[in-house]
Parts: C-alpha cells; sequence; structure tokens
C-alpha cells in the first residue's frame, strides 16, 4: 500500500473518532454550544468535567481503569 494512501487512511480514522466529531458538532452548531459552553449554560458541568479531567485528573483516571482491569485477575480461556 502506498504512504500516501496509508497516511490518508490514518488521518481520516483520527477525524472520524468519537471525541472529535462530538466535539465538532457541538463547536459549530451555536444552540448546543450555548447549552454546553458559557458561564449561563445549563449544562455547563459537562464543560468543568472535561476540563477536570483533561487537565487534573487524568492520571488518577488512569491508574482507576489499570486497578480495575488488574483486579479481574488473569482471564483463562
Amino acid at each position: 500500500m502506498p504512504i500516501m494512501q496509508v497516511l490518508i487512511i490514518s488521518i481520516l480514522g483520527a477525524l472520524m473518532a468519537t471525541e472529535f466529531s462530538g466535539s465538532s458538532l457541538i463547536g459549530t452548531v451555536p444552540w448546543l454550544k450555548y447549552l454546553v459552553i458559557g458561564d449561563e449554560a445549563p449544562l455547563r458541568v459537562i464543560q468543568d468535567t472535561v476540563q477536570l479531567l483533561g487537565v487534573t485528573a487524568t492520571i488518577p483516571c488512569i491508574t482507576l481503569i489499570l486497578g480495575g482491569n488488574l483486579a479481574q485477575g488473569k482471564l483463562v480461556t
């Protein structure tokens, strides 16, 4: 497969990711944007949660997920 085709496929895959498409939708549709973003937004808690997880709580969340996966133990198939 040519390198350019692989590059285009990887870029399109990243653009179609849930996080990117969801944030693009909220950012471009004005009435959705005003529901979530701003001091008077009724769903401001979503913006606050995303900011908290993105800046402060990334390592603790990863540690909890890792601990939960390790607590399941070795799966025998």
